[in-house]
């Protein structure tokens, strides 16, 4: 019966320890991110980039892309969940 009780207590002190991380980690992933300064549906968002670096628009007309795949010739697969669609969009230049 002693057995039985530290091995229910010392689950239940993991799972407190596991509530607690997470508790922390959203807490310091909320301080982090600016979550009121998301850009909503037909925005361009602003970004910064380090010197060196620059950013073009690659496609347009997408609503909600969200998984981006490339195939074998090097091809951009889009899942464009707001249109219901996957698009390809090949880089001609």
């Amino acid at each position: 019966m002693q057995k039985r009780r530290r091995f229910q207590l010392g689950g239940i002190v993991v799972v407190l320890l596991l509530a607690v991380g997470s508790a922390i980690a959203l807490s310091a992933i909320n301080r982090n991110v600016d979550f009121a300064g998301m850009i909503g549906a037909g925005q361009r968002a602003e970004i910064q980039l380090p010197p060196g670096f620059h950013a073009t628009i690659f496609a347009e007309g997408l609503n909600g892309p969200r998984f981006l795949a490339f195939d074998s010739a090097g091809i951009l697969h889009v899942a464009d969940r707001g249109n219901n669609r996957i698009v390809a969009l090949p880089d001609a230049n």
